[in-house]
């Protein structure tokens, strides 16, 4: 083989030499010896080789072109940085949601993840519709502060997850919001104020600590929650980070939560699908791996594990896929749960409703098509209804209201409610739980009224 004679060139030939020897290794399987599990991410591993070797070839000839074509690659250096500012101030006219910060919630010691205060960001688009969430100082997605609300002569805060929160919709059209409006229309009065204390992926456990630091200064009057399908789940998994050697003084541990990502502009965010950041760190990770230092845990919600009868089950569905029998344990912890709610409820003079929710295929098994969770629900499995079942069970007994939207939710003819490929509720889904719930809650506003008057 003819050596070239340029440095930068013999450079360039030393780079392709050590990237097929590497790739030789990527391809006998020799790097999972470099994994800490013994398995590693080959993909990864052949997207992080060909970046680096474009970098390094585009290095080369960059600094071996500099003396002589300084002028050029400056002007070119130049330009770019022109083209990027122009496309960053038009993408701003024409798509300002790019200049937004991306949705994303926040480690929390006290609850696990939260959403920033006093935000607007970009929640993505959703049934061809760009969704934002606005938060207040409390990082709730809801016009109220604190103040505003309390000065409302009837006042009703809402615990849940995403279907309270109102994943998929914009704020105005989330069940709380119309829930307030659908009041004011039947109680014949402006002074009605509903909380939207809805966070994505909260479950009992989560919703207590937040009526117990955080909305309980709003000074509700009702307190209705919200409960769903893989609450129980979400339990068991808060539950057993809580005992995690990191946790500290009853508090979550710093890093149990995704970091979060950076917001560089509208270019930046629409470059996101050409950027690999994980490709960039490889060689981070491998020197901390020669290091024998061990990777930082990353959280991931989807990572399960739950020991049911003879099985582990690994997604939060499973009270779907199991007897009542096998899974009781797990539904009397997230009782529990509800029981300090119901407990703070009484500390504040306030009303719990509970209120069950169903997944779409309970009641039209058209709704949701696409469901990107249909292989999780086991739909046609024998115990689906077992959640109904529990929680009836417990309404004979409890200190507060229980009821369950199955019934509403089967007996109505209105369709679609829920969205082509995502079962949360569509703008036609909230604004039937919405008023669904009105009717509820007028029975329990006459009773919080009639008490207090004593």
């Amino acid at each position: 083989m003819r050596i070239p004679k340029r440095w930068y060139q013999r450079a360039m030939v030393l780079v392709s030499l050590g990237a097929t020897i590497l790739a030789l290794v990527v391809a006998s399987g020799a790097i999972d010896r470099l994994s800490h599990d013994g398995a590693a991410d080959k993909s990864l591993a052949w997207r992080a080789l060909g970046l680096y070797w474009v970098l390094s070839v585009s290095l080369c000839l960059v600094l071996g072109h500099w003396k002589t074509h300084w002028k050029q690659l400056l002007l070119l250096l130049g330009s770019t940085v022109v083209a990027v500012g122009v496309a960053e101030v038009s993408l701003q006219l024409a798509a300002p949601h790019l200049c937004m910060p991306k949705y994303q919630s926040q480690p929390s010691i006290e609850f696990h993840h939260a959403m920033p205060a006093d935000v607007t960001m970009d929640f993505g688009r959703i049934g061809g519709k760009q969704i934002f969430v606005q938060t207040n100082e409390d990082g709730l997605r809801s016009e109220y502060d604190r103040q505003r609300f309390q000065q409302s002569k009837t006042r009703i805060a809402c615990l849940g997850d995403s279907f309270t929160f109102g994943y998929g919709v914009q704020g105005r059209d989330s069940y709380p919001v119309r829930l307030q409006q659908a009041l004011r229309s039947q109680l014949g009065q402006e002074s009605v104020a509903v909380l939207n204390a809805g966070v994505i992926s909260y479950s009992p456990l989560l919703e207590d600590r937040l009526l117990r630091r955080v909305v309980r200064h709003y000074d509700p009057q009702v307190v209705l929650l919200m409960l769903d399908a893989t609450d129980v789940g979400d339990d068991y998994q808060y539950a057993a980070e809580l005992k995690r050697p990191e946790a500290r003084g009853g508090n979550f541990a710093p890093n149990s939560a995704v970091s979060k990502g950076a917001d560089l502009g509208a270019v930046w965010r629409l470059s996101e699908k050409w950027r690999d950041a994980e490709a960039l760190k490889v060689p981070i990770r491998l020197l901390a791996r020669f290091g024998n230092r061990q990777p930082e845990p990353v959280y991931d919600y989807y990572s399960f594990d739950a020991p049911v009868g003879k099985v582990v089950e690994r997604n939060r569905f499973f009270i779907f896929r199991h007897p009542l029998s096998d899974t009781r344990s797990y539904f009397d912890r997230s009782w529990k749960y509800i029981e300090r709610v119901a407990a703070t409820c009484e500390e504040i003079d306030a009303r719990l409703v509970v209120v069950i929710s169903p997944r779409s295929h309970h009641w039209n098994p058209r709704e949701c098509p696409n469901n990107w969770e249909e292989t999780e629900y086991l739909r046609k499995g024998p115990y689906q209804y077992e959640m109904f079942r529990y929680f009836e069970e417990r309404a004979s007994t409890a200190a507060f209201a229980l009821h369950s939207l199955l019934p509403a939710f089967q007996a109505t003819q209105q369709f679609p409610l829920v969205f082509d490929s995502d079962p949360h509720w569509n703008k036609a889904g909230h604004e039937f739980v919405a008023q669904a719930l009105a009717s509820l809650l007028i029975d329990e506003l006459q009773m919080f009224n009639e008490a207090a008057a004593k």
